[in-house]
């Protein structure tokens, strides 16, 4: 149920068919986040995902890991993976509210995972201000420009420092 509702969104979002046997961008980009979302939000093994949508285990491994790389650098895919799992989570609250996760070790997984992605997202948006701030003072010259490259880089240095509620 949840895992062909994941299927379900992550289809109508990109607009194509996930069991497609094809190589194409746009298709091996949907089957990572079909089984990222399966693995955050189902309880099937990778075998049972894979088979979803006719791949193995494999597959299912090399898509995550790819995924977590991706979504590292990539400002398409990251913005593509937060507005998934806003949708995804939206379809999950509406057909059961207490989801309960097959071990403690699980909802632990789950937890670590959500908090790995937290943390990934933030340091992708801190080296991009970094790198902006950095090209920014490459083009402006004089005293004016660098006390405002400062007065932005300890802004954005503060942040780091505020703990992430």
């Amino acid at each position: 149920m949840r895992q062909e509702l994941i299927n379900n969104i992550i289809e109508k979002y990109f607009n194509l068919n996930t069991k497609r046997d094809t190589r194409r961008r746009e298709y091996v980009e949907a089957r990572a986040f079909y089984y990222k979302f399966c693995r955050l939000y189902t309880k099937e093994s990778l075998a049972s995902i894979g088979n979803f949508v006719g791949r193995d285990h494999a597959c299912v491994i090399n898509a995550l890991d790819r995924l977590d790389g991706w979504l590292t650098y990539d400002k398409r895919i990251i913005a593509y993976y937060s507005e998934l799992d806003r949708l995804i989570k939206e379809e999950l609250k509406q057909i059961d509210e207490d989801y309960t996760y097959a071990s403690v070790e699980k909802l632990y997984e789950v937890r670590y995972t959500e908090i790995s992605e937290k943390y990934k997202d933030l340091l992708s948006r801190y080296n991009f201000l970094v790198s902006e701030i950095k090209e920014y003072d490459n083009k402006s010259k004089g005293m004016l420009a660098k006390v405002k490259k400062d007065r932005l880089m300890k802004t954005v240095n503060d942040l780091i420092e505020k703990p992430i509620v």
